[in-house]
């Protein structure tokens, strides 16, 4: 025991060269079965991860240069709003995080010309492979391959965007992972449904005879049978002879309760991705203060967060070409949040008024900068302190 906490507090960890090595023979996760089973076949996946994608990419987005807000065009919000010849700033930040919600992952490519970025490129993740360098976590290049052909990327000339993964330390974790059972679940619960509409909605039974079959007497039944099946033929009148009589498995009407077992499942999606229900189908508690209340979740619990860390790995890699210049987001134009920014404006209004705090302790509460001369405390003329003039020596 002592030796491995020993171990903990070395300068350098003795561990980088073993997970280097590892990682070399770890399988990379199968993103393209992620898509294709959780976002294409499962409709409140879809629509989760579109109304998330959709919000954030709709955002109002802003610079600041020590954070002050630049109100005139710049490089850095011309090169975001126009990321490429073929996307607009709304597309481009959609197949983002659409990516990011599918896999764990979004891959966007810096195309250089001379010493600054002039293009982005959202790439698929199912096309990208990590080559690790010498120390943990750091990489030397990524692999794109499609069609054949692989294309190297060097690591300065990528940003990768990742969800917090505890057991990968290169690629992010996928939510439509946590979500595999329960989108399984759905999948099978629609091939039941499809299976019992094709056979006219009606439980499955058995044909009963006293004397065994020959193989020649089974073939042809089976060849029979197959055609009485399907809604088309539903109430077909079977023909039977020697001794065959048809036994009905009926089954209750709590085996039939689909819309329960679909309501648990969309729950279980809506938590995990972090949309109120309500938002992408579920009708039993849709009012209308519900709603706002559900859409201000999507928007302080989700979007927000989700949008911030997508702008701080933005940040990161590009504003060092851009002279420091960041990409923020401007707050004060989300209609959602103006009832809780209403809220705060009157806090400190009142905190001011009160004296209990600055101008400038108010506009920071606020998120603007401090003024000249705003350092002064408000002291309102007709407070006096309790007993101000009264000998304490009377009786």
């Amino acid at each position: 025991m002592f030796n491995f906490i020993k171990r903990l507090f070395v300068k350098e960890s003795r561990t980088q060269a073993t997970i280097l090595d590892a990682f070399k023979y770890a399988k990379q996760p199968n993103f393209k079965a992620m898509i294709a089973e959780g976002y294409k076949q499962v409709p409140y996946v879809y629509a989760a991860i579109n109304l998330i994608a959709r919000t954030i990419a709709n955002l109002k987005y802003i610079t600041k240069k020590n954070e002050t807000v630049l109100e005139t065009e710049n490089d850095f919000l011309t090169l975001f709003t126009n990321p490429n010849p073929f996307q607009g700033q709304t597309s481009f930040l959609k197949e983002v995080v659409v990516c990011l919600l599918t896999t764990g992952n979004a891959f966007i490519e810096i195309i250089l010309a001379g010493s600054k970025p002039k293009e982005l490129y959202n790439l698929a993740p199912d096309r990208i492979k990590i080559i690790p360098g010498n120390q943990k976590g750091i990489v030397e290049r990524y692999e794109y391959t499609i069609n054949g052909y692989t294309l190297q990327i060097p690591a300065e000339e990528m940003i990768h965007i990742k969800l917090y993964n505890p057991n990968d330390d290169f690629f992010g974790l996928s939510p439509l992972h946590v979500l595999a059972y329960t989108i399984d679940q759905y999948i099978e619960m629609k091939k039941w449904q499809n299976g019992l509409l094709a056979n006219g909605l009606r439980p499955s039974g058995a044909f009963v005879n006293e004397a065994p079959l020959s193989q020649t007497q089974y073939e042809r039944l089976r060849d029979e049978i197959k055609q009485y099946q399907g809604a088309a033929n539903s109430g077909k009148p079977l023909i039977l002879e020697g001794g065959l009589k048809w036994q009905s498995i009926s089954y209750s009407p709590d085996q039939f309760d689909w819309s329960s077992a679909q309501k648990i499942l969309l729950r279980e999606i809506a938590v995990v991705l972090g949309v109120a229900p309500e938002l992408i189908g579920e009708p039993e508690f849709k009012t209308y203060s519900n709603f706002q209340e559900a859409n201000r979740q999507l928007y302080s619990n989700t979007v927000i967060p989700l949008a911030e860390m997508i702008v701080e790995e933005m940040n990161r890699e590009l504003s060092r070409y851009f002279s420091n210049i960041v990409l923020g987001i401007d707050y004060d134009s989300i209609d959602a949040l103006q009832e809780e920014q209403t809220s705060t404006w009157d806090r400190a209004m009142r905190a001011v008024q009160a004296g209990i705090l600055t101008p400038n302790e108010a506009r920071e509460m606020l998120g603007y900068n401090p003024i000249k001369g705003g350092n002064y405390t408000m002291v309102s003329a007709n407070l006096v302190p309790m007993g101000l003039g009264i000998d304490e020596t009377e009786e």
